[in-house]
Formats: C-alpha cells, structure tokens, sequence
C-alpha cells in the first residue's frame, strides 16, 4: 500500500532530453538539470523510437520495436555524484498512445536511495532525433 502511495503522489515521467538527440556507438553523456532519482526498483528510462516504427496497431507497433533493436544492443548508464553509477542494459518495448519506446531498465531493479546527476547512453544501431523520459516509478 505504501508503494501505491508513493507513485500517487511522487510518480513522474521527466523528460530528460529538452531537444531530439542522436544515439549511436559513441557513448553520449547528458548532464542532468536536475537529479532524478527511482522511487520504486521499476524506474526505468524511455527511449523514443516513433519515427522507426510505421505500423498502426499496437501488436504490430511492439513486433517493429524488437526487430529494430536486438537485445543487449541498447544502454545507459546512470551516474551518481558520488561516483557509483548503475547500469540500464534489459530492453524491452512499449507503446502508450502515439508514442512507442525501446525501454531500459534492470531486472535486478533500479536502486531507489540514490540520486543520479548525468546518463550515459549508447546502441550498437544508431538511433536518430529521439528523445529520452526517465520514469521513477513501475507498478
């Protein structure tokens, strides 16, 4: 009950990516305006992928975000200013209303005590004029 409690009141999506950004096998380093933070294990960051994917309906729409990216080809690593860092490395795919995502979480779950000041991403295929949402939060 608590948990619920918490993303009632402190669940977010945060756009992290003010602009459209390209991602690539070049590691890319976002320095954050703000800390985000988990305030479940289930946080996760969203990468935007819309503009790959043509079909109309939601099966179809999940079926064209795997075959564009394979398992283990996409990252990102989240950083802390302590200097620990964490790494998002399972994929997975989405689609909420227009938009579908490629997914970056960890199975083990996101630490929810740590507050991380920049992201670190990369994929083996680049991934043009997208845009990144950190979601603290997953049922």
């Amino acid at each position: 009950m608590l948990t619920f409690f918490k993303i009632l009141f402190f669940g977010s999506w945060v756009t992290i990516t003010q602009s459209p950004i390209d991602i690539n096998s070049k590691p890319t380093q976002i320095i954050l305006d703000k800390t985000i933070s988990a305030i479940t294990p289930g946080a996760h960051l969203r990468v935007d992928i819309s503009s790959y994917v043509k079909a109309s309906n939601v099966i179809d729409q999940l079926n064209e975000a795997q075959l564009f990216m394979g398992s283990r080809c996409l990252s990102a690593r989240l950083n802390a200013k302590d200097g620990k860092f964490y790494i998002l490395d399972d994929l997975y795919q989405s689609v909420v209303g227009n938009k579908t995502s490629l997914v970056l979480t960890n199975l083990d779950g996101v630490p929810t005590d740590i507050e991380f000041i920049s992201i670190v991403i990369k994929s083996c295929k680049p991934i043009n004029s997208t845009t990144l949402v950190w979601v603290n939060y997953r049922l």
